[in-house]
């Protein structure tokens, strides 16, 4: 046997002890296989499978508000915290239902391993506990919740369109909180944030010019959409670090989960410490032998069929695509994607509602298309590079 492992004595000991190296370097030497290479490529593709999923978001959540408007213009719609609660228990259905048959189709041994996942991208974290992933998606859930539930009651108050947009200013609130981390986002994200954020108050603008006189109820409903908003934002910021440790089905569940279980809590807090009118509403609906779910009128036809589109569609899907689509795409760019969603909004407000959009709208689009293709250009980029 040889007494010498080194198979190059001369030189002294080994000056790679990485095999892993040693294999990458061989490949490229030997058969002009860059290694390093297909992994940049393999990562790039990552990312845009990323942005691929997260393009479809904007869209759905363009069909929340005009929805919800839909509901609140019947005439006797349901209150705002039994309408959150009803859309959640869907969405906690289709999720829990989405990961049992994907568990059935691919046994995991892991209880937390999402089996439709690609591999994990980031080392952090491959094998969370069901501990970690209940208490990530509780944080996650209750950003979701308290956006959704004060974004309702603003609906209550003011129009499809303007909350459309001015819940889009995540687009500025997001990389100002990745700031504050100390995270610098590209430079091209602070100019697309600013583009969109242009963009966002045209369209409001133009959504106030056609009510005249200034509605102190609107102005109190576009306050509680932009106070949603802060909330969405914070979700975006956490779910960019916690989707990189945890695979998506799960954690998508967990939030639901924790949304669905705050939204009982809220149904149980509005019956002991609500107002008069909100108890009675409740009552009315919750009683059988007075819902107007059962009355057969349009409440019954209208308010089922928004409820099932928002949970299984705008909150199961969303949820679910957020969760994947971040665990490969910076908060910043999420966010700017996330901008095009009053585009979508204001087309749905107007195929349902009416809503039109005048010459500053116009321009205000202009702008939100912009701000896209700037935040997506140095990621254009870097695919070409590699």
């Amino acid at each position: 046997p040889n007494p010498n492992p080194n198979p190059n004595p001369d030189l002294g000991p080994n000056p790679n002890p990485n095999p892993n190296l040693s294999l990458s370097m061989s490949l490229k030497d030997d058969l002009g296989l860059d290694v390093g290479g297909a992994e940049a490529e393999a990562g790039s593709m990552d990312r845009i499978a990323g942005v691929a999923v997260l393009s479809a978001v904007p869209m759905l959540w363009g069909t929340y508000a005009p929805a919800v408007r839909t509901i609140y213009n019947l005439p006797t719609p349901p209150p705002s915290v039994l309408l959150n609660s009803l859309s959640l228990s869907v969405s906690f259905a289709a999720l829990s239902t989405a990961l049992t048959l994907t568990r059935a189709a691919n046994p995991n041994p892991n209880p937390n391993a999402d089996p439709s996942a690609d591999p994990n991208p980031s080392a952090a974290s491959a094998d969370p506990s069901l501990a970690t992933t209940l208490r990530y998606g509780f944080e996650l859930g209750l950003y979701l919740f308290m956006g959704s539930s004060i974004q309702l009651l603003g609906l209550e108050k003011t129009t499809a369109t303007a909350a459309g947009f001015i819940v889009q200013l995540t687009t500025i609130i997001v990389p100002a909180l990745e700031a504050a981390r100390g995270r610098r986002p590209p430079d091209s994200i602070f100019a697309a944030s600013a583009l969109a954020l242009a963009g966002v108050t045209l369209l409001a603008l133009q959504g106030d010019a056609a009510g005249g006189a200034i509605d102190a109820d609107a102005v109190t409903g576009d306050l509680l959409i932009l106070v949603s908003a802060g909330f969405y934002s914070m979700h975006v910021v956490r779910l960019g670090q916690i989707a990189k440790q945890i695979a998506p089905t799960p954690l998508a569940v967990a939030k639901s989960l924790s949304q669905f279980t705050l939204s009982l809590v809220s149904i149980g807090g509005a019956l002991l410490f609500g107002s008069p009118e909100l108890r009675d509403s409740l009552g009315t609906y919750l009683n059988p032998a007075t819902s107007p779910l059962l009355a057969g009128g349009d409440e019954a036809k209208v308010v089922p069929l928004v409820v099932l589109w928002n949970g299984a569609a705008v909150s199961a899907c969303v949820t679910w695509a957020q969760s994947f689509g971040q665990r490969r795409v910076d908060a910043s760019l999420a966010s700017v994607l996330y901008s095009t969603q009053p585009l979508f909004s204001a087309g749905f407000a107007y195929l349902a509602l009416g809503e039109t959009v005048n010459q500053t709208g116009a321009v205000g689009v202009a702008l939100l298309l912009a701000a896209i293709g700037l935040a997506l250009d140095p990621f254009s980029k870097e695919k070409g590079a590699t």
